[in-house]
């Protein structure tokens, strides 16, 4: 399949502009003659991103194709960035350390995928957007503050914040809208709350889509947990009542309710 991908898509002249699911590319995973051809232009960009599709086991047909020479010009985004509204996926890990004993702080995406940055603005914005998700937060309040910071780069902090976000939106580990979606829960709250919609979903699909149209796949224990979060409820009385179904999961409940939360499937009281 993969040899036929590219053989089809070089003589329809298309080339690989992006993908339609969120990922962090992760070039690390090739074997290192792979990674020598594509450092050195042997192998194409889009032969690159269809072998990390194989060895990530991504849908080949998730890929966005763009005619061969187009080069997609985000620096035209630039002055209307701070309009938009950003979020992430990703949440904060925990704190590690560098071969040098520097914190790096580590962010965690849906599927287990990760990733670290060191002190810097880059980081400062993922802990800013983290701190929101699953809510969105202005670009233009992100950016507050960041040119009073000082810098060693020729770029000021709010450049590289705004060159950040970019690549964020680009690789897909931020998400942009034009409007915020209110009511998103940032924290777990005592009595937790679910939109009916939402809980009409989990009681017939195992794989519902959250008030950011995101797909979310949920085990058992979510679904039955969705069914029974109706802000009057404690999360000690929810437990109780998992308890008493007599059923066996897997999951520890507080560990379902984060999961929850970070999806946008729990509302703020």
């Amino acid at each position: 399949y993969l040899s036929d991908f590219i053989r089809t898509t070089t003589e329809a002249g298309l080339s690989f502009l992006g993908d339609m699911r969120s990922f962090i590319r992760n070039f690390r995973i090739l074997p290192p003659e792979v990674q020598k051809a594509a450092a050195t232009g042997v192998i194409s960009y889009l032969e690159v991103e269809q072998i990390c599709d194989y060895l990530q086991n991504r849908s080949f047909r998730r890929a966005l194709l763009c005619r061969e020479g187009f080069v997609p010009d985000f620096a035209k985004i630039r002055p209307t960035l701070p309009e938009l509204f950003v979020s992430t996926d990703f949440h904060k890990g925990p704190t590690e350390q560098d071969k040098l004993f520097q914190p790096i702080e580590t962010f965690i995406g849906p599927k287990g995928q990760r990733f670290g940055l060191p002190p810097g603005v880059h980081c400062e914005v993922m802990l800013k957007i983290t701190e929101e998700a699953p809510q969105q937060i202005q670009i233009a309040k992100l950016l507050e503050g960041m040119a009073a910071q000082s810098t060693t780069t020729t770029e000021s902090p709010r450049e590289q914040a705004t060159s950040f976000i970019i690549e964020g939106i680009s690789q897909g580990f931020m998400n942009v809208s034009l409007s915020p979606i209110e009511g998103l829960a940032r924290a777990l709250t005592n009595a937790p709350l679910v939109h009916p919609f939402v809980k009409y979903q989990a009681k017939n699909a195992d794989l519902i889509s959250n008030p950011r149209l995101q797909m979310v796949p949920l085990e058992q224990a979510a679904r039955t947990i969705l069914q029974i979060c109706d802000g009057t409820r404690t999360r000690s009385e929810i437990k109780g009542k998992l308890s008493q179904s007599g059923a066996k999961y897997s999951t520890d409940a507080e560990n379902v309710f984060e999961y929850l939360r970070r999806n946008g499937l729990l509302m703020e009281g």
